[in-house]
């Protein structure tokens, strides 16, 4: 996918759909209905776990309504066996068509994307959304983005804003099978895991999109050895496909040879072996955000984003960030991510320290 390219049409082409549509649907005000819902969570695998304490908000207002979520397959895997969505529609242009008026209310948990926006007019008579930008237009209730707050907050606003009362502290734990549990079972007999040792999870990389957002990997290779090392851990390495080239360079610098989940464990069993963990270790990416769902003490690492917004959800968790002048260079509302522009190359990764990640393991410890 050629994310840049995507994000220009959107942008441009599809702000001045949004502009008409939403003059033309002040000439027909609705009453919000609450039978039939859509959730539409387009993009972002974090994210999409990040959204899932306001559809729990939702079920618990709304005992029998029926709650689907529109998802891309790229991160549909977070709303699978969860018990308060009814069903999964496939993100694609003829399951789209199908759902003209099929739902009472929409609410489009996307930032910035225009596409959602005249998704949600499609499909519902009512709709909740953010309150920036022409997409909003197309809104019946608008919801203020907040940078001051967490993301789980942004989201739960939006039930708020229609009366809706819920809270939470933590995020929703994603469910797995049996076979995926099964699964997870044998991978860690098959490294000699046992249940008794102390497990540290590590994914070093990062999205494609946001290579900015990575710590370096002489620092990550530094860590694993050092908590290796000192606690007897195992270290595993758990991302994707996508970053075999940064993982096999972390585990070539390595002393001690780490564990390598990559390709050979799906996105549903990594939820599983990741709550197997004792501590994880994240870059601000995906599994950070799992990784504090399944209740396992986790370390974020940012830089050029704000973990006010994005840091791993739950009390025992810690985020490092130490902000140069540029930081955040990324604007969520607006879906803004630049390359680096500061002089030295990716200083608000750089300025977080090995020592000082260490401390933070003995504090989770």
């Amino acid at each position: 996918m050629n994310v840049p390219l995507v994000r220009i049409f959107d942008r441009i082409f599809l702000s001045i759909l949004c502009a008409i549509i939403g003059i033309i649907s002040k000439i027909f005000p609705k009453r919000m209905k609450t039978n039939k819902i859509l959730i539409i969570k387009l993009w972002a695998l974090g994210d999409s776990v990040v959204s899932l304490p306001m559809i729990h908000g939702l079920r618990k207002n709304l005992p029998k309504a029926e709650i689907d979520v529109l998802a891309h397959k790229r991160n549909r895997a977070p709303f699978m066996n969860n018990k308060d969505i009814s069903n999964i529609v496939d993100f694609n242009l003829s399951n789209v068509i199908k759902l003209f008026r099929k739902y009472d209310l929409c609410i489009d948990t996307e930032p910035y994307l225009n596409v959602s926006a005249l998704i949600s007019w499609w499909c519902a008579p009512y709709r909740i959304g953010f309150s920036h930008g022409v997409r909003s237009l197309l809104y019946k209730k608008r919801v203020k983005f907040s940078k001051k707050q967490h993301m789980v907050q942004n989201y739960l606003d939006m039930i708020r804003s229609v009366g809706m009362k819920y809270n939470t502290d933590k995020l929703i734990k994603l469910e797995t099978t049996k076979n995926e549990k099964d699964a997870v079972e044998k991978f860690l007999k098959k490294n000699k895991i046992l249940s008794k040792d102390f497990i540290v999870g590590i994914t070093p990389g990062v999205a494609e999109s946001v290579k900015t957002r990575m710590w370096p990997l002489e620092r990550m290779a530094e860590l694993a050895d050092k908590i290796a090392s000192k606690y007897k851990a195992k270290i595993i390495l758990i991302d994707g496909p996508a970053n075999k080239a940064e993982v096999e360079k972390i585990a070539n610098m390595m002393k001690h040879r780490p564990i390598i989940a990559m390709g050979d464990v799906s996105i549903r069993e990594v939820f599983n072996l990741i709550e197997r963990c004792k501590i994880y270790i994240c870059n601000d990416t995906g599994p950070m955000h799992i990784a504090a769902a399944q209740g396992v003490k986790t370390i974020g690492l940012f830089g050029p984003n704000i973990p006010t917004l994005w840091g791993p959800y739950g009390a025992k968790n810690i985020s490092i960030y130490h902000p140069p002048w540029c930081s955040p260079c990324i604007d969520n509302a607006k879906g803004k991510m630049p390359k680096c522009f500061n002089k030295v190359y990716q200083q608000c990764m750089k300025d977080i320290s090995v020592a000082e990640v260490l401390k933070a393991v003995e504090k989770l410890k």
